[in-house]
């Protein structure tokens, strides 16, 4: 079901290991459905599609929702401008899955939070929202220990003068 990643992406790093746990969670979830399959990623990137041969699965389609245009350039694929909390040119239901992966903690504070889990709620029958354990000893965006527990000012003092990653 995977392929070779793209854009520097090691395929046996942590952080492509626990993409593809995700994706195999993803694939359970869209094996309840009688194809078609329409997704919709909300805040999502290609090169996470690009890890799934969308050509094998020719009857899945995905959009993918961004503050901006996204280039998509795969086949069952396609972009969309929007808000993940207030999809208002989404009907009701409209797709079978809502997903999203690791957007849900950058959209603001839990009354955005929240707007976004009910949007996702809303837009689809079922829903894959996943979001990185605050309390996981590693920060899940630059791999450092403790990371997410240091004060704001700290943590934009290093980033600010250190290469700490994506």
């Amino acid at each position: 079901m995977l392929k070779n990643f793209a854009n520097g992406w090691s395929k046996d790093s942590f952080a492509n290991r626990l993409r593809q746990t995700r994706l195999r969670l993803l694939a359970q979830v869209l094996a309840d459905f009688k194809p078609p399959v329409s997704i919709l990623d909300v805040g999502g990137q290609p090169e996470f599609w690009n890890s799934l041969d969308l050509r094998s699965l020719p009857e899945v389609t995905v959009v993918i929702l961004n503050l901006f245009p996204t280039d998509v350039s795969m086949p069952n694929a396609k972009s969309c401008e929007g808000d993940a909390r207030s999809m208002k040119m989404v009907a009701d239901g409209e797709f079978d899955v809502a997903f999203s992966n690791s957007v849900i903690e950058h959209v603001g504070g839990l009354r955005d939070q929240k707007a976004m889990a009910q949007e996702c709620m809303r837009v689809a029958r079922t829903y894959f929202v996943q979001t990185p354990n605050r309390y996981f000893p590693l920060e899940p965006h630059f791999l450092l220990p403790g990371f997410q527990f240091l004060p704001h000012a700290a943590r934009a003092y290093l980033h600010s003068k250190r290469d700490l990653g994506w």
